[in-house]
């Protein structure tokens, strides 16, 4: 958390956080335990999709990002001055779940497929993967975006075959008897959860 104290000149410090996920569950817990205030922060923490949130940093409104990788990009694209200061994991934690009768990634041919937007980051990610297991992710399989944090509930609603999911959707889908067909994390060397600012 030390790496935040850069961005506390004021002492008032505003996270935008994209969605309530486990992975970002580092900041409302160092609130609950007094570790900003250790550092001399007050951190405000608010929830915002990544694109507005992104905007709301280039105009100052607030001071730290936690969107996603696809921000990143838009930001590079952008030429906007902002910088990693924080990576929550080493490792892409995210799934892809199926309905029970795709037992693997082959299976997924022709199928379709949630994704947490069809030019999110993850989605990139598994398109380079499927070429391993025989499958062009341009031409035989469909992405498919159902809106923030709704993958899993398309999968199980049967909208849909499959889903990148996170963390908590994971544990709702296996719950409900879907299937896990691969961990990103263990396919994908990358870090996950970053946290950004203008530097």
């Amino acid at each position: 958390m030390a790496l935040l104290a850069q961005f506390a000149a004021a002492a008032e410090v505003t996270i935008a956080l994209p969605t309530k996920s486990f992975q970002q569950i580092i900041f409302p817990l160092a609130l609950e335990r007094g570790y900003m205030k250790e550092e001399g922060i007050d951190l405000k923490v608010t929830f915002m999709e990544p694109t507005p949130s992104i905007q709301a940093l280039v105009a100052d409104s607030i001071q730290l990002t936690a969107s996603g990788g696809s921000a990143l990009v838009a930001i590079a694209r952008g030429n906007i001055p902002a910088k990693v200061v924080l990576a929550v994991n080493d490792r892409v934690h995210q799934w892809i779940l199926s309905r029970p009768n795709i037992t693997s990634i082959k299976d997924l041919k022709g199928r379709k497929i949630a994704t947490t937007g069809v030019a999110s980051v993850s989605t990139f990610m598994f398109k380079n993967i499927l070429p391993k297991y025989g499958l062009d992710g341009n031409k035989d399989v469909v992405f498919t975006d159902p809106g923030v944090g709704n993958q899993a509930v398309a999968l199980m609603s049967g909208a849909v075959d499959a889903a990148i999911v996170s963390v908590e959707q994971r544990y709702a889908g296996i719950d409900n008897g879907m299937k896990e067909l691969m961990y990103l994390g263990n396919e994908v060397k990358n870090s996950w959860g970053t946290t950004r600012g203008l530097g």
